[in-house]
């Protein structure tokens, strides 16, 4: 068997109650322009999940966050990783506490492109954070995305932490800097030559002509 399509309008959930009912032996691969991640099925049961290096539930629980709105194929295969050791009864009810926590922390964290830095004034009192709390304020620079954070310390862990912060008083999100694009000068009169291949005749543009510069490949996303 061999499903693929889009999940907006449909939903990650929804599609995985689906293979679960029609019991599956299988691998759903979830993606979107930023992450990939893995969920396999056996007999309808999910019994394995990789998402950006994580494994077993907490890339299970970060497929269900990034990837909602994604696309996905599935297809049959015996070949199924084994790293999501739960009770089916168990995970369900893992998934739907997940979902109220997902629905919290889009509220905080509105855009893994957002860029975490330093309140300019620190609330008075004494704060406990944890390891992996205090571990992410040293890392926060005002420069790095949310996801950059996430490949560094996972995606879930990161946005749970990143809340506690923003709670605290202790880091505020801003917006992405919007990119800058270079405006083409404006030709008069000159000659123009292509670098690194020998042309076989020149171009002279007439007044007012743009020269629009080479294009760059390179992955954006706002």
């Amino acid at each position: 068997m061999e499903l693929s399509g889009q999940l907006r309008g449909i939903g990650l959930r929804p599609l995985v109650n689906f293979l679960s009912d029609l019991n599956k032996n299988g691998r759903l691969v979830v993606r979107d322009d930023r992450w990939t991640g893995t969920i396999s099925f056996v007999d309808g049961q999910i019994v394995g999940a990789n998402f950006a290096g994580e494994q077993g539930l907490a890339a299970l629980d970060a497929i269900f966050f990034a990837l909602e709105h994604g696309s996905f194929d599935f297809n049959t295969t015996a070949d199924c990783e084994h790293n999501v050791l739960v009770q089916p009864q168990a995970l369900a009810e893992h998934l739907d506490t997940l979902h109220g926590e997902i629905q919290q922390l889009g509220d905080v964290v509105t855009s893994l492109s957002a860029v975490p830095g330093h309140a300019e004034s620190i609330p008075d009192g004494e704060f406990a954070l944890t390891r992996s709390s205090l571990a992410l304020l040293l890392a926060v620079d005002g420069r790095r995305t949310v996801a950059d954070h996430a490949r560094e310390h996972g995606l879930l862990a990161t946005l749970r932490e990143l809340a506690t912060l923003i709670q605290l008083g202790l880091v505020t999100m801003q917006a992405p800097a919007p990119a800058i694009e270079a405006v083409p000068p404006q030709a008069t009169g000159v000659t123009t030559r292509s670098f690194g291949a020998r042309p076989s005749s020149t171009t002279t543009p007439t007044n007012g002509a743009t020269i629009a510069p080479p294009r760059s490949n390179f992955w954006h996303r706002a």
